[in-house]
């Protein structure tokens, strides 16, 4: 099966959100959503990735926006 390119990060990002779920200690939602501030040039980096802060950052962010 051959993916295409265009379509990639729409899959990425639906098993990030698939996967998240089964992270989460608590289920985000409107009422205990704390926003993630702005984004700053100087912000640091994580030393290796991880999957439950991507999501909580995403899931953070959407419902923030």
């Amino acid at each position: 099966m051959r993916i295409a390119r265009n379509c990639l990060p729409a899959y990425v990002a639906f098993i990030i959100t698939a996967v998240g779920g089964l992270f989460a200690s608590e289920p985000l939602t409107l009422e205990n959503v704390v926003p993630s501030g702005r984004n700053r040039p100087d912000e640091p980096f994580r030393d290796e990735f991880s999957l439950p802060a991507a999501v909580q950052f995403l899931d953070s962010a959407a419902l923030s926006w």
